[in-house]
């Protein structure tokens, strides 16, 4: 047989017919198939495979070689954990691809520069998508923004933290928002809400199918200086609750139009216009909001956190974002409303197996929100 044989027709090979379409090869022997070391890996496409006898194991090549085998089988790229970040991005809008793919934070990741394993989803900045490498099992930790700062002692809400081990198959995408901590106030001025830490399917973010888990953002805090004013609400009561309105953050109240932060299926309530004060949900980009106090911006305005925080109103802190977003503070009363929520996706839900769901508890890692995926 020469190095290169065309078949025509049918061709028999032990007891088996060979259509021009699909080799089959039976009998009860062997095949051998090309052999090498590492160094003589062919530069290939996808699907061919060959034996290393350096690595003594079969491999194939996708975007590069891997093993086969039940233990190591080929997968898109290597990947063991990663921590997704706001890359030193701050405000109420998220970074860019350039802005990631550039940061120390992203340095480790080979993976980073492929656009077919992460990217923006539809180009809409801080919406991080990336793709799962191998099928498995992943641990997905998701961590809320705090609110800003108020007050010098009115210190913002915490964000949650929440975490799940789900089933993976390779090649799925996910859709990564990691929540900004909302604007610093100080004196009289109220702060920002916090962005809230998603984790979602790609899509038109209209299903609650296809929300993977959510750790909801702090409330800002208050400014003024009265003593009767509280400290921002924590997320979800210490981010130990699963929501369950998507709804985002009411209107609070008052004079100032503080935001409410935004829910999954609702934007937060507020100033409407080109400058709404309340934060918007994932459908809607996950921007924060503007402050809602317009007279003398410079002094009185703070933007909620990207990942859908509201904006303060002047002295009242706003609303963070989450599964469920909080209303902002009310002016006129004191009273910060309740947290946002957080949210982790039920077993069985659009067919994805879900275990150790647990609600940790506050973001003390960090003051923005970021994501943790490791491979179990």
């Amino acid at each position: 047989m020469t190095n290169n044989t065309t078949f025509s027709g049918n061709v028999s090979i032990g007891t088996d017919v060979v259509s021009s379409q699909k080799l089959k090869i039976g009998g009860t022997g062997c095949m051998i198939i090309p052999k090498g070391t590492t160094p003589q890996r062919p530069t290939a496409v996808t699907g061919k495979i060959r034996f290393n006898t350096t690595t003594h194991k079969f491999e194939g090549r996708i975007s590069d070689w891997h093993p086969i085998s039940e233990e190591d089988a080929p997968v898109l790229y290597s990947f063991s954990s990663f921590t997704f970040t706001h890359a030193g991005v701050t405000g109420r809008t998220g970074p860019t691809l350039t802005q990631l793919v550039n940061h120390a934070d992203y340095s480790s990741a080979a993976w980073r520069t492929n656009t077919n394993f992460f990217s923006l989803y539809n180009n809409i900045t801080g919406m991080q998508q990336w793709t799962v490498p191998a099928t498995g099992t992943y641990r997905i930790q998701a961590y809320g923004a705090w609110g800003g700062v108020g007050k010098t002692s009115n210190s913002g809400g915490k964000g949650g933290h929440v975490k799940a081990d789900f089933a993976l198959t390779e090649g799925t995408k996910l859709v990564i928002i990691c929540g900004q901590m909302g604007g610093d106030g100080g004196g009289t001025v109220g702060g920002g809400g916090g962005g809230a830490g998603w984790v979602l399917k790609p899509g038109n973010f209209t299903s609650t199918n296809d929300v993977y888990l959510v750790a909801g953002g702090g409330t800002g805090g208050p400014g003024n200086t009265y003593g009767w004013w509280p400290t921002g609400r924590r997320a979800a009561s210490a981010g130990n609750s699963q929501g369950s309105s998507t709804s985002g953050g009411g209107a609070a109240g008052g004079p100032y139009n503080p935001g409410g932060g935004a829910g999954y299926s609702g934007n937060g309530a507020g100033t409407s216009g080109s400058y709404p004060s309340g934060g918007k949900m994932p459908a809607n980009g996950a921007t924060g909001g503007y402050g809602g106090y317009n007279n003398n911006d410079a002094y009185y305005t703070r933007y909620g956190g990207f990942g859908g925080g509201g904006g303060n109103g002047a002295h009242s802190g706003g609303g963070g974002a989450g599964y469920g977003g909080a209303t902002g503070q009310n002016y006129g009363t004191g009273t910060v409303a309740a947290g946002s929520t957080s949210y982790i996706m039920p077993n069985g839900t659009g067919g994805v197996t879900v275990s150790n769901r647990t609600f940790v508890g506050n973001n003390a890692s960090s003051l923005n929100g970021f994501v943790h995926i490791e491979k179990l």
